[in-house]
């Protein structure tokens, strides 16, 4: 996972924490929803590059080992 991968994903995890704390101050439940989907959002883009590169890495050892 590049850099810029891991900002964008963090950058969306802290606006879904902030739309979450946005929604528990002002008792918005649909703003607090929102925060908890966009923080869902981040953290599985974020597990998906994690597996994409395992994989990358894995098929260039395999390639190597040939």
């Amino acid at each position: 996972m590049g850099f810029r991968d891991k900002m964008s994903h963090r950058a969306q995890d802290l606006v879904g924490r902030s739309k979450e704390a946005a929604g528990v101050v002002s008792g918005n439940k649909r703003l607090r929803a929102k925060g908890l989907v966009t923080q869902a959002k981040a953290k599985t883009r974020s597990s998906i590059s994690k597996v994409r590169d395992g994989l990358w890495k894995l098929e260039k050892e395999l390639r190597r080992g040939r």
